[in-house]
């Protein structure tokens, strides 16, 4: 009879644990369980979570992933919330020297949604992703990542597709961007750093507001048509500290020590009350400049001082007014659009090159 009931036991599936709150929780132990963590999930990883056994989620223990073609956490389904608990998914890759290297490579995510062209409304927060073969966290239309570390994975650091939401995360040593999302997006409060490319790129229509790009290995921050780049510090980048497409908003960035020019803008670019110093490096010696825009633009109250080119270089049917532009060194302004002075500029050079509003 005992025998009977220790087999019969052993044929029924394990109880989902449940943490203090009711949320369902994921570890290594239950991950390579033989029923895995819950209803949905068989042994091993990827922990899948396809929404039978719940829709609220949380980490009570650092996963470790064997490879890097093996996702840590997939989610086949909508309306999910994960909160990594201020734990860690973990990878084999590792990011490092100059430029900036990750290997091994491969597929692998720390937490993925599987399909991200469906509307999934996926929450990933509180935790750290590291060393994974590809990209660190991704997450479908209208998702959202909030206090998540994601460092040196070998793509993006975090991914957003359509309409996501990427809020207070750290993103670093990644091998491709820091944070990327889609379109219409909204990246709030992060830090982006060292990354192998950019920084930070939001796709047409996004919202980039109050973040630090630094020392990443293309442009600190790159907006797509349409977009709102407002109150970010961009600093020693390799490329330009912001570049935008057509129709943009620059507005109260500070842009200083980057390799390129410290704010370029396509065309019918509205450039506002930014602080650009000293930008540009030896590669292209005199052709840096503090700010850059093509056609009908408009560049107004902006402080550009000690840039290696051009102040501010305009487009046809650009003009300019209240700037404040002093010890560039090639010129003040300069471009089919620097005979649009519409008032209140302040030019003012050095030696040879003196800098003269025309």
């Amino acid at each position: 009879m005992r025998l009977f009931v220790v087999i019969l036991l052993s044929l029924v599936p394990a109880l989902p644990v449940l943490a203090g709150d009711g949320r369902l929780e994921i570890n290594q132990s239950c991950a390579l369980a033989p029923t895995g963590c819950f209803s949905g999930d068989l042994a091993g990883f990827p922990v899948t979570i396809d929404g039978s056994a719940g829709k609220s989620y949380v980490l009570t223990g650092n996963l470790q992933v064997p490879d890097v073609n093996t996702r840590g956490i997939e989610i086949r389904t909508s309306n999910v919330t994960v909160n990594l608990g201020g734990f860690e998914i973990r990878g084999p890759t590792m990011c490092s020297g100059t430029p900036l290297v990750c290997a091994p490579l491969g597929s692998s995510e720390g937490v993925a949604v599987a399909n991200t062209f469906f509307d999934r409304h996926v929450t990933v927060m509180n935790g750290t992703v590291i060393g994974m073969g590809n990209h660190g966290v991704v997450v479908g239309q209208r998702g959202v990542v909030e206090k998540v570390t994601s460092v040196q994975n070998g793509n993006i650091g975090i991914f957003g597709d359509r309409g996501s939401i990427l809020r207070d995360n750290v993103a670093g040593l990644n091998g491709v961007n820091g944070l990327h999302v889609a379109f219409n997006g909204t990246v709030t409060g992060n830090s982006s750093s060292q990354n192998a490319l950019i920084g930070i790129f939001a796709g047409l229509g996004s919202t980039v507001t109050g973040n630090t790009a630094y020392l990443n290995g293309g442009d600190g921050v790159s907006g797509g048509d349409g977009s709102a780049v407002i109150g970010n510090t961009t600093y020693q980048n390799g490329a330009d500290g912001i570049t935008t497409s057509s129709g943009t908003l620059i507005s109260g960035n500070a842009a200083y020590l980057n390799g390129n020019d410290g704010i370029e803008g396509n065309s019918g670019v509205t450039i506002l009350d930014n602080a650009c110093f000293d930008n540009g490096d030896a590669v292209d010696p005199g052709n840096d400049d503090g700010i850059e825009c093509a056609v009908g633009c408009t560049v107004r109250g902006n402080t550009v001082r000690d840039n290696d080119g051009v102040g501010i270089r305009l487009g046809t049917d650009s003009a300019y007014r209240e700037n404040v532009v002093t010890n560039n060194t090639t010129n003040g302004i300069a471009g089919a659009g620097a005979a649009n002075n519409v008032g209140d500029n302040y030019c003012l050079g050095t030696g040879v090159m003196l800098s003269i509003c025309p």
